[in-house]
């Protein structure tokens, strides 16, 4: 069973999060999500996936995704995942301040059980979440 995952903001880095997660065993790279309709559509076509212009179309079909978009949306893209119980890896940093990001927020993103904010390795962090 393949850990299913999808890509949010496919741009300068969620592009490399793309490329490197459709080549991954174990991971079936679901979609890739960006505002930008053509660059999404150029980014799924790459990678054999599909191209969605709204994160909100990944409800139900992802076990993880990772989020590389502009970092005063962070944590708005990250949140609706987290409280469904969906793993998700935040390109750095999570938020523009600490206190944006704490516990002052109705879901506390500072120590979340699903959040993993930026890894040096990629093939790392998704080959422990299998185990």
């Amino acid at each position: 069973m393949s850990l299913r995952i999808a890509v949010v903001g496919v741009g300068h880095l969620g592009k490399h999060h793309a490329r490197i997660l459709s080549t991954m065993a174990g991971v079936e790279l679901v979609a890739v999500v960006d505002t930008n309709r053509a660059r999404a559509d150029e980014i799924a076509a790459a990678h054999g996936t599909r191209p969605l212009g709204d994160a909100r179309e990944l409800t139900g079909l992802v076990d993880a995704v990772t989020i590389a978009v502009p970092t005063e949306i962070h944590r708005d893209i990250a949140l609706p995942f987290l409280s469904a119980g969906v793993a998700v890896l935040v390109e750095k940093p999570m938020a523009r301040s600490l206190a944006e990001a704490g516990p002052a927020q109705p879901l506390p993103l500072v120590r979340h059980p699903y959040l993993l904010v930026d890894v040096s390795s990629l093939d790392a962090c998704f080959d422990s979440r299998r185990t």
